[in-house]
C-alpha cells in the first residue's frame, strides 16, 4: 500500500512538484477530485491522518468538529441543526440589526484621546489616537460579524445580508480628540477598519456576505448585488475565488453566472474610464482585477481569447494572459498571431502603463522563437512606437534586419518630434538620440545645465556617463572599473551587454569627443566645489566620475591621467577626509 503524504498529494494534484503552485479554485477542485478518485479508503485515511498530525494545537478542535460533521454528528459551530436553533439564530440576527441601528442613532459612543507615545516627527508605529469603548460598541460589532458567519453556515441568506447592510451603514459616534484631529464626529465601517478597531477578518466577513447575496439572488441580479456589497463594505482585496470558498456548497449555476459577471465588470471598467478622474478616498473593489480573475476562470482557451476580444479595450491584460496561455500550451504560432492582433486592435495608451508594451515584447519573443523575421522586424518597430525607450531602441537596432534601410528614419522622426516639445529636458529621448549617434545635438541640448546641484532632475548624470562610454577608445569588452560604473548612471538596462556592438556602429567624432570631455571636466569641477564639505552622500559618485574621466583620457593616449586627476582633487579637498577613501577605490597612489 502507498503511504499518501501531504507532499505526495500536492505533487499528484499539481503535476509540477511543490514550487509555484498557482491555479484557480475550479481547476484546483477538479484536480483534487481526480486525485481522490484514484485513492483507496486506506490511502485517503493515511492522508487525513498525516494532515491531522501537522495541525497546530489551536486548529485541532475545529478540525474534529468539521470531521464529525461529515459523520452526521452535531457540529456545534453550525448554529442550525433543528428548527429551534434556526429560529433562535434569526431572532439574534434581528436583534443585532436593531442594536446596530441604535448605535448609529447616537445612543452610545466611543471616546478618543491623543496617544502620548505617538511621535509624528519620527513616523511612529504607535497610533496617533487611542480609542476607548466604555459602552461595548465594538463587542457588538464583532458579535454581528460572528452572527453573519453563523447565518451563512445555517443558510439563512436574508439574515446574513441584513447584517452586512447594517454593518455597512453603521456610523459610530465618537467624542474627544479624534473629532478635533479629523473633524469627524462619526466612524464609518471604513474608519473603524483604518483605526484597527474591528478585531475580525473584515475581508472574510464580506466574502461570506457576498456568498449569501449570491445564494439569495436571481442569477441576473447577482453581479450587481455582489459588487454593491464589495463597494459599500470598502474592500479592495476580496476576489471571486474568496467568495467561492465560503459557505457549505459550491456556487450553483456558476457556469451561467461567470459570463454575466465578466460583462458587468467590463461595463464597470468602461464607466470608470469615462470619468475624468475615478480617484476614491475609500478602498474600492478593483473591477479590472476582478475581470482578469473572472476570465482566467474560463475553462477553455477559446473562451479566454473570446473574452479578450470582447473586453480587451477595457483591460488589455486579458490579451496578454491569453497570449501567455497559448505559449504555455505550446502553441507559439497561434500566440504570435493573437499578440499581433492585440497590437492592431488596442491603442497604446489603453490600460495600465506598460501592458501594451509587454504584449509587443511578447510578440517579439514569439516571432524570434518561430523564426519569423518579418514579424520580428514589425513587432520591434511596434514596441518602439508604443514606448520609444533606449532599451526598445537597442532591441530594434540590433535585432531588426530592416533597421538601417527602412526603420531608422522613422525612429529619428519620433525622437526629434518629442525633443521639440516644450518643457523639462526629456532625458529618455536625449538618450535615444545619443544612442542613434546624434552626439552634437545631445551635447548642445543635454549637457547644458549650468547649476552644479540638482542633477537628479536633469540629463546631466546620464549624459556624462553616456558620453564617457562613447569617448572610450580601448578594449570595449574589458572596461576599467570606473567606466563599468557608468552603465548604472546611464540607466539603460540592456546597454552593458549591447555596448561592444553599439560603440562599433556609433563612433563619436574626435572634435565632438574633445568638446564633450572639456565640458564634462568643467561641469565636474563646479559640482565638486558645490558638494565638498556639504554633501557627503555624493563623495562616492564624484570619485566615480573623476576616475572615469581619467580612464577615458588614458585610453586616448594620456598616460597616468587617472592618477593625476585623482591626486589633484585629493590635494584640493584634503580637509574633506571622507573623500579620501572614495578616491582610494580607484588608485593606490594618492599623495
Amino acid at each position: 500500500m502507498r503511504f499518501i503524504t501531504y507532499e505526495f498529494f500536492w505533487k499528484t494534484v499539481s503535476g509540477t512538484g511543490f514550487g509555484g503552485i498557482e491555479m484557480n479554485l475550479s481547476d484546483f477542485l477538479r484536480k483534487v477530485d481526480s486525485c481522490l478518485d484514484q485513492m483507496s479508503a486506506s490511502e485517503l485515511k493515511a492522508f487525513i491522518h498525516d494532515e491531522a498530525r501537522r495541525l497546530s494545537e489551536a486548529k485541532r478542535r475545529v478540525f474534529l468538529e468539521r470531521l464529525g460533521g461529515y459523520l452526521g454528528e452535531e457540529n456545534i459551530d453550525r448554529a442550525a441543526s433543528d428548527k429551534n436553533a434556526v429560529h433562535e439564530l434569526q431572532k439574534q440576527a434581528d436583534q443585532m440589526c436593531s442594536t446596530l441601528q441604535q448605535i448609529a442613532d447616537g445612543d452610545r459612543h466611543l471616546e478618543s484621546e491623543y496617544n502620548p507615545e505617538y511621535d509624528d516627527w519620527y513616523a511612529s508605529d504607535e497610533p496617533e489616537i487611542i480609542f476607548s469603548d466604555p459602552s461595548g460598541i465594538l463587542n457588538d460589532i464583532e458579535r454581528a460579524c460572528d452572527l453573519l458567519l453563523q447565518c451563512v453556515d445555517a443558510e439563512l441568506w436574508k439574515d446574513a445580508v441584513n447584517l452586512i447592510d447594517a454593518l455597512d451603514a453603521i456610523a459610530v459616534p465618537v467624542s474627544g480628540d479624534y473629532v478635533d484631529s479629523m473633524g469627524d464626529t462619526e466612524l464609518t465601517i471604513e474608519a473603524l477598519n483604518e483605526n484597527n478597531l474591528i478585531r475580525k477578518d473584515w475581508d472574510h466577513v464580506v466574502a461570506e456576505a457576498c456568498y449569501a447575496v449570491y445564494r439569495m439572488s436571481e442569477i441576473g441580479q447577482r453581479p450587481e448585488k455582489i459588487y454593491d456589497v464589495l463597494k459599500k463594505s470598502c474592500v479592495d482585496r476580496v476576489m471571486l475565488e474568496d467568495i467561492m470558498q465560503c459557505g457549505n456548497e459550491d456556487l450553483p449555476e456558476f457556469a451561467a453566472f461567470l459570463p454575466l459577471w465578466q460583462e458587468f465588470l467590463a461595463q464597470t471598467v468602461r464607466d470608470q474610464q469615462k470619468e475624468k478622474s475615478h480617484f476614491y478616498w475609500s478602498p474600492q473593489p478593483n473591477a479590472a482585477r476582478l475581470l482578469e480573475e473572472a476570465v482566467a476562470m474560463s475553462p477553455h482557451i477559446g473562451e479566454k481569447m473570446s473574452a479578450a476580444r470582447k473586453f480587451g479595450l477595457q483591460d488589455p491584460k486579458l490579451y496578454l494572459a491569453a497570449v501567455e496561455q497559448l505559449e504555455e500550451d505550446n502553441n507559439p504560432h497561434k500566440a504570435l498571431d493573437f499578440a499581433e492582433e492585440a497590437l492592431q486592435e488596442i491603442p497604446a495608451e489603453v490600460g495600465p502603463a506598460g501592458v501594451i508594451e509587454k504584449i509587443a515584447h511578447k510578440a517579439c519573443e514569439l516571432a524570434e522563437k518561430t523564426g519569423k523575421q518579418k514579424n520580428l522586424n514589425d513587432d520591434l518597430m511596434r514596441a518602439f512606437c508604443i514606448h520609444p525607450s533606449p532599451d526598445n531602441y537597442l532591441r530594434l537596432m540590433f535585432d531588426s534586419t530592416e533597421f538601417e534601410k527602412m526603420q531608422r528614419s522613422k525612429v529619428k522622426a519620433i525622437y526629434e518630434e518629442r525633443l521639440r516639445r516644450p518643457g523639462r529636458q526629456d532625458s529618455e529621448m536625449l538618450t535615444v538620440a545619443l544612442l542613434d549617434g546624434e552626439y552634437a545635438y545631445v551635447l548642445g541640448n543635454g549637457l547644458n545645465v549650468k547649476e552644479p546641484l540638482g542633477w537628479s532632475y536633469t540629463f546631466m548624470k546620464k549624459g556624462i556617463a553616456l558620453f564617457l562610454l562613447a569617448s572610450y577608445d580601448g578594449n570595449y569588452r574589458q572596461l576599467p572599473p570606473a567606466l563599468r560604473r557608468m552603465f548604472s548612471y546611464a540607466g539603460v538596462q540592456s546597454f552593458e551587454d549591447a555596448y561592444p556592438r553599439w560603440i562599433e556602429k556609433r563612433l563619436i567624432p574626435g572634435d565632438i569627443r574633445e568638446e564633450a570631455m572639456k565640458r564634462i571636466e568643467d561641469a565636474m569641477d563646479e559640482r565638486l566645489k558645490a558638494i565638498m564639505g556639504k554633501h557627503r552622500d555624493y563623495y562616492g559618485e564624484c570619485a566615480d566620475f573623476l576616475a572615469a574621466i581619467g580612464e577615458v583620457r588614458e585610453s586616448n593616449g594620456e598616460n597616468g591621467a587617472k592618477d593625476r586627476i585623482l591626486n589633484a582633487y585629493h590635494a584640493k579637498y584634503k580637509r574633506c577626509s571622507a573623500f579620501t577613501p572614495e578616491l582610494k577605490r580607484y588608485t593606490s597612489h594618492l599623495q
